[in-house]
């Protein structure tokens, strides 16, 4: 998205210069090239500019120390929440080490620059060498999986985390708050 709106705005930039160049000095003597060449340089200067600082940023957030490890259970659509929610977090810092994700046609690649390191069988031999701390849990998980899981992770002595995302409704369609109505309900079963 950045490179969309950095090419409008160069596009934009380099039209305004040569209108005005040619409306101010006429069109004698400056090569209509250089205005092309300039846009392109300018283009691309910029968005290697604006991608060196995200990986800089993000070189830093890998390179804290943390003592604990974590790996995060699903490296679904919500991964880039899951990764900005850890980096945010108050406390005791996390150190993503990867993925794990049931679905088998994207083990063994990455996911925001983290490997995904296999399946639920993967995430076991992980936690049974001792190389994670935390479990984050970015997906639901079924009753007897997840009661497998939690019974790992208390056994081995591992946090196990679940990332919340949800969407609330605070005005429904016909202008009253879910919450209004909520009350209204519990004083309706009080009487």
């Amino acid at each position: 998205m950045d490179g969309v709106t950095i090419s409008n705005g160069v596009v934009l930039g380099s039209v305004v210069s040569y209108v005005l160049v040619v409306n101010l000095y006429g069109a004698i003597g400056y090569s209509q090239s250089v205005f092309l060449i300039y846009a392109v340089m300018l283009v691309v200067l910029v968005t290697v500019s604006r991608a060196s600082f995200r990986l800089m940023g993000e070189f830093v957030q890998r390179q804290r120390t943390s003592t604990r490890r974590a790996i995060i259970y699903g490296a679904a659509e919500n991964a880039p929440l899951a990764i900005r929610e850890l980096y945010d977090r108050e406390g005791t810092p996390l150190k993503v080490i990867g993925f794990v994700d049931d679905d088998l046609r994207i083990a063994r690649s990455r996911v925001h620059g983290y490997p995904v390191l296999g399946s639920a069988d993967a995430l076991n031999d992980q936690i049974a060498a001792r190389r994670v701390d935390v479990v984050i849990l970015n997906h639901t998980l079924d009753d007897d999986r997840l009661s497998a899981l939690e019974a790992l992770c208390q056994q081995h002595r591992i946090s196990l985390l679940r990332l919340h995302v949800w969407v609330e409704e605070l005005v429904g369609p016909d202008g009253v708050s879910p919450a209004t109505n909520l009350r209204t309900q519990l004083r309706s079963a009080r009487r």
